[in-house]
């Protein structure tokens, strides 16, 4: 890298699909600018609509899914039908992921949308996600509501809500809200599990997306219908 920096003003990395945000937010580390792949088969237009998805995008935020808005998937299938998206495990997948480019900078704020699960045990909306490796997660389940947070690939539970939610995932709304060190979990507007405080100093901003999982491989499916995000002041 010195020797690098010696010579040149700048250098670039490659950024993979699925593996973080494609835009270049300010850094400390001006020297390395990220670049992405170009398909053989994408058209100028496509090129353009990866950029222009990838910007910072400001709150308050809606998406109802009639135009491809930046999602990108990490993990099983993602697909948009019938004003919906559409997050399913793969034959050889627990689950599936993706998150919504254009919100590394957002930092407090509520996440809500219409939710069916069509198949699987648990879904999760994640907020203040950096990368895979890094964020805060409500996740939902017929016996259980939890706040957790993914630190540099380690999950850990911070609190739970036990009961009975076998409706839990029949088309209602659910959400996540961060401010400061707080979480809350929503569902149909109401608060079910809040954490007062216990975040990692690497959540304090990060943007948006959803998880689904379930123990049984190919067995995973979530119809997300409009979202919203507004900011906390």
């Amino acid at each position: 890298m010195d020797a690098a920096k010696s010579i040149y003003s700048m250098a670039f990395y490659q950024v993979w699909p699925g593996r973080g945000f494609y835009f270049n937010y300010p850094d400390k580390n001006q020297f390395l600018i990220k670049r992405i792949d170009v398909k053989p088969d994408w058209t100028a237009d496509n090129l353009l609509q990866i950029l222009d998805t990838g910007r910072e995008k400001t709150l308050p935020f809606t998406d109802d899914f009639n135009d491809y808005n930046g999602w990108i998937r990490t993990w099983g299938e993602l697909s948009f039908a019938g004003n919906s998206l559409i997050l399913s495990s793969r034959a050889s997948t627990t689950g599936s992921s993706a998150f919504l480019g254009g919100t590394y900078l957002w930092q407090d704020y509520v996440f809500k949308s219409k939710i069916d699960l069509v198949k699987g045990q648990t879904f999760f909306l994640l907020a203040r996600y950096t990368n895979d490796k890094n964020y805060v997660w409500c996740s939902f389940s017929p016996t259980h509501i939890k706040i957790g947070r993914m630190i540099n690939g380690s999950s850990r539970v911070l609190v739970e809500r036990k009961g009975n939610f076998e409706s839990i995932g029949k088309d209602r709304e659910f959400g996540i809200g961060v401010y400061d060190d707080a979480v809350s979990c929503y569902v149909d507007d109401k608060i079910a599990v809040k954490l007062y405080d216990g975040l990692h100093k690497n959540l304090r901003q990060g943007g948006i997306g959803f998880k689904t999982w379930d123990p049984q491989a190919n067995n995973s499916e979530l119809i997300i219908k409009k979202i919203s995000v507004e900011e906390i002041k």
